[in-house]
């Protein structure tokens, strides 16, 4: 007589998964995930992984376990990638894994997908260059180049302001600009023209503001303004202007004229004295005074030819000469022709 006995089986046909080690990093930063069989398969299995997104790459791709390396625990690497896209941190993605075997138990199995992060390393900046060089007076320009350090979530739109408007002045097409995920590199150049003045002021430095206008992208709306420094280079000089004389004066009382002016505006009132070195004539009036509001209206000296009494051998020569006090240094230190 035979006793029918049945033996009951604990193995259950299973892919074993791990968590990821830790996240990747888009600085190549790697993970590993480990993966082994539960039971013994009656043919290979392969185990295959996929990643859903550009945040990583996997390798191997496809693991093979036999039935004599099916407990033999396997490795698959994820790597991860740079995508020049500024993420609010760490950035999800899955690893999908795909069974295929002979054996049905495991043909059938569907393993769930793995999570993993993949670490940001973009910083939201904004990169701008120098000036390409000095604005001047003249109204010659300066330029400077924009562009943005990492891809943005959204739009951003960079101004550019003159902080001295009476130095130099942003044109209005380049006070603006904007950039998005499809330009976000590409750099975008600001132009500054030089502002005239007519004071003799030298090279003077002054700056452009680069900022982020509200609106745009939170991360860069964030940032700081920075400044451009550029120098406006002058085209006035401190000097005295005198013209020739209308022409000679006579010992009978006749007159002669000139004129006199400023070649820029002074920081001071600007006085000319006026002295005649000879007898022969005499000068009205003996002293001009020049304003910040009048430094460019030419002032007469007139010259009244004087009889000396004296039998000269024609036309008697004399000189007029012109002295400066001020107290613009500038002016002070002028010596008229």
């Amino acid at each position: 007589q035979r006793v029918l006995f049945v033996n009951e089986d604990d193995d259950i046909s299973h892919v074993n998964i791990s968590a990821a080690s830790s996240n990747t990093s888009e600085a190549g930063g790697k993970a590993t995930i480990e993966i082994v069989l539960d039971t013994k398969p009656y043919d290979d299995v392969t185990v295959t992984a996929t990643v859903d997104s550009a945040m990583a790459i996997v390798a191997p791709a496809v693991l093979t376990f036999t039935p004599s390396s099916w407990n033999v625990t396997q490795n698959v690497t994820l790597t991860g990638q740079d995508t020049d896209f500024k993420e609010s941190g760490a950035h999800p993605y899955n690893v999908s894994w795909a069974v295929g075997s002979d054996d049905d138990l495991y043909a059938v199995l569907v393993p769930s997908a793995t999570t993993l992060f993949n670490d940001d390393n973009d910083t939201s900046f904004v990169i701008v260059s120098e000036a390409s060089t000095n604005t001047t007076e003249a109204g010659g320009e300066a330029a400077f180049t924009v562009a943005l350090g990492s891809d943005p979530l959204a739009a951003v739109t960079v101004t550019a302001v003159s902080e001295d408007a009476a130095e130099g002045t942003v044109l209005a097409a380049s006070a603006s600009l904007t950039f998005t995920s499809d330009s976000w590199k590409t750099p975008q150049t600001v132009t500054v023209r030089g502002a005239d003045d007519l004071l003799d002021d030298h090279a003077v430095d002054y700056n452009v503001s680069v900022s982020v206008a509200t609106g745009s992208d939170s991360q860069y709306v964030a940032l700081e303004s920075q400044q451009v420094h550029l120098t406006n280079e002058d085209d006035d000089t401190s000097d005295v202007t005198v013209d020739a004389a209308s022409g000679n004066t006579t010992e009978a009382g006749g007159r002669a004229a000139i004129g006199v002016s400023l070649d820029s505006e002074p920081y001071a009132d600007v006085t000319v004295n006026v002295l005649v070195n000879a007898t022969m004539a005499t000068a009205s009036p003996e002293a001009l005074t020049f304003t910040a509001g009048s430094w460019n209206v030419t002032q007469s000296v007139t010259l009244t030819g004087a009889d000396t009494d004296f039998k000269d051998t024609g036309a008697h020569p004399y000189s007029v000469q012109f002295s400066v006090v001020s107290d613009d240094s500038q002016y002070d230190a002028v010596v008229p022709p």
